[in-house]
């Protein structure tokens, strides 16, 4: 729903692969996985052993850098 409405001003239209979901809990990460999304966790309500299916697990958002996105999302 959220890239529907993300593509509803953007032009040319983004696709779930150009998408980063972050997130705290595995279901989060499950949907954006089964969205085809990019995923990153963020250990606010689970530890790291439990978010692994992300492809990125920070403990805090400001932890991420400009370059841990691109890494993520080419």
């Amino acid at each position: 729903m959220a890239l529907q409405k993300l593509n509803v001003d953007c032009t040319p239209p983004l696709t779930a692969d150009q998408c980063i979901v972050i997130e705290d809990s595995r279901w989060g990460l499950q949907a954006g996985k089964a969205a085809g999304m990019h995923t990153i966790a963020v250990t606010n309500s689970y530890d790291a052993e439990q978010l692994t299916m992300a492809e990125r697990v920070v403990a805090r958002l400001t932890d991420l850098s400009v370059n841990d996105l691109r890494e993520v999302c080419p």
